[in-house]
């Protein structure tokens, strides 16, 4: 059983490592020998070699006396019965070695007997070898596959270098905002690009990472809009773009916004304007999310107890009339409060809510379902007669055991690279769910199929600070390499870093509380000290982006 505010754990002394400090390997050691003086041995007394000169003046050495100092192995290999096949075997290998030692009868000296090399190969046979790929090198055996070494994969920047405060940007607000205004609640970095989205009042920002400054800003027309969160999606081909004409290697990158008013705008960086709405949420939406499998799909949670998942549309401005369209509804029951975050898988088959008074829901869609909602015909929104609703599998209530107050964020392990693939080997906590309630001390890493309603089953809990009545800060988390790494921004301006990929587990102590794991990195500087609402990291891990509710732009980089 889990309780609420526990304290962290002291390591001891030789288990504190210091943050960004060096590796350094220490030195062998050795065992000391039991008896030193039976194991002293005296040094052979070097064996003279005697120079021998030849007829040719070729100085030859030799050592006197060789079969003296011939092994015992030898002598008995010499003296065993060998059949005369043998013999001659032996002694034709022996006399075709390059030099060989003979006698010459008229000066009773030995002479070097040498042997002819073989000719080289002509310079045309070479090139016809080495031009043709079938044909195996020197060497090698034909018909052995030759495999070649993968280049060394470096280290994730997060855990292995240090990053520093290269730029402050002041966001979009003015001295004439009123008080909240000046948030900046939501950042996203364009797919495969340097591009970074920011969004805040009615405004949406596009950074130039590279450059270091704005270089797009878009204003929407109407002013009591205020953006709270952001959504990158990459359409590419034919099938994404709904375009028979495109190319297969044709690429669109679609921005989806949307906050206050509840309405979704979809924007092509192409064009600084709204090219479509997104109409049937009827009151704030909270968080966005794109499908990973189906670039198209869009998933909305709101504040009218409802997720939506959306098909967008061709991203074409004068395409407009039943371009896009709603799937389906994941409903939520009276009894629980609002949605505040949610997750969901790469091959859309759970998804997890949380709720603004700590609940949490999982959803699930069976592939039979998915295929049906792929082939849906479209249909207006009014009529939700069409619209596919689906109800939660298991409810996690607040409480001691769970979570208290707000859910700030929500994210189910497993999308990797590697999870695309359905033969690849799946990773330490993939399906584990990481969580975090504004009330809380701590960040929960629980295992679904373990948990009950009264029981979670924890894998690993992170040190958090008090939120003092702050909540809705999202956190990030990086899967490559094989690292799992979760990026979050605290209440006082720093970034917390913490390592969960390194297959610890938390003890349970003796007072029945769970051990508290301490970030492994901190980012913090003397002019960043309000609250980090949102942070996005770049697809090498080297610069991370970090937006606070002062209206000011953090740029780190590594």
């Amino acid at each position: 059983m889990k309780k609420k505010k526990t304290t962290l754990t002291t390591p001891a002394a030789n288990e504190i490592i210091a943050t960004n400090s060096t590796n350094t390997t220490p030195a062998k050691r050795g065992r000391k020998p039991k008896n030193a003086a039976a194991t002293t041995t005296t040094p052979k007394p070097n064996t003279p070699i005697m120079p021998l000169i030849n007829s040719n003046n070729a100085t030859i050495l030799k050592k006197p006396n060789d079969t003296a100092i011939m092994t015992a192995a030898q002598k008995r290999k010499m003296m065993d019965p060998v059949d005369k096949d043998k013999k001659r075997k032996l002694n034709h290998a022996s006399s075709s070695s390059t030099n060989a030692t003979v006698t010459d009868p008229a000066t009773d000296r030995p002479k070097v007997k040498t042997f002819a090399r073989r000719p080289k190969a002509d310079s045309q046979s070479k090139t016809s070898n080495t031009s043709n790929s079938n044909t195996p090198s020197s060497g090698i055996k034909p018909g052995v596959k030759v495999f070649k070494k993968r280049p060394a994969v470096e280290p994730l920047p997060l855990l292995n270098r240090s990053y520093t405060l290269s730029r402050i940007l002041k966001g979009h607000a003015g001295d004439e905002d009123s008080d909240g205004s000046g948030n900046l609640w939501a950042c996203e970095y364009e797919p495969t690009a340097n591009l970074v989205a920011l969004c805040g009042s009615n405004n949406i920002l596009f950074l130039n990472v590279s450059l270091g400054r704005f270089v797009k800003k878009y204003t929407h027309i109407e002013p009591n809009e205020e953006f709270l969160c952001l959504a990158w999606t990459r359409l590419t081909g034919p099938k994404d773009l709904l375009d028979e004409n495109a190319a297969e290697d044709a690429q669109c990158n679609i921005l989806a916004a949307a906050g206050q008013l509840g309405s979704i705008k979809l924007f092509n960086t192409l064009q600084n304007e709204c090219f479509r709405y997104l109409f049937g949420h009827h009151k704030q939406v909270r968080k966005l999310q794109f499908s990973k499998s189906k670039p198209r799909w869009l998933f909305s949670c709101s504040e009218d107890m409802s997720v939506r998942l959306w098909d967008i549309g061709p991203p074409n401005i004068n395409d407009q009339e039943n371009s896009s369209m709603c799937l389906a509804k994941f409903s939520l029951p009276s009894q629980v409060s609002e949605p505040s975050a949610f997750c969901i898988t790469p091959d859309l088959s759970k998804m997890m809510v949380g709720c603004v008074q700590g609940e949490m829901l999982r959803f699930e869609m069976k592939p039979a379902e998915i295929k049906k909602l792929e082939k849906q015909d479209k249909c207006n929104d009014d009529g939700n007669e069409h619209i596919k609703n689906f109800r939660p599998k298991e409810i996690y209530p607040s409480g001691d055991e769970w979570h208290e107050g707000y859910i700030d964020d929500i994210y189910i392990l497993g999308q990797h690279e590697q999870s695309k693939n359905p033969k690849s080997k799946s990773q330490p906590l993939d399906g584990f769910i990481v969580s975090r309630g504004s009330d809380d001390y701590e960040t929960l890493i629980w295992d679904p199929k373990k948990s009950t309603k009264t029981d979670a089953e924890i894998a690993m809990s992170l040190e958090w600070l008090d939120s003092k009545d702050h909540a809705g800060l999202r956190f990030k988390i990086v899967e490559k390499q094989g690292d799992k790494v979760l990026l979050a921004g605290d209440y006082e301006g720093q970034i917390r870093i913490f390592n969960i990929g390194n297959d610890r587990k938390s003890r349970t102590m003796d007072d029945g509380t769970k051990e508290l794991f301490p970030p492994t990195k901190i980012l913090s500087h003397a002019k960043s000290s309000g609250v980090i609402r949102d942070l996005c990291i770049s697809d090498d891990a080297k610069t991370i982006i970090a937006v606070n509710s002062a209206n000011e732009v953090f740029i780190w980089n590594c």
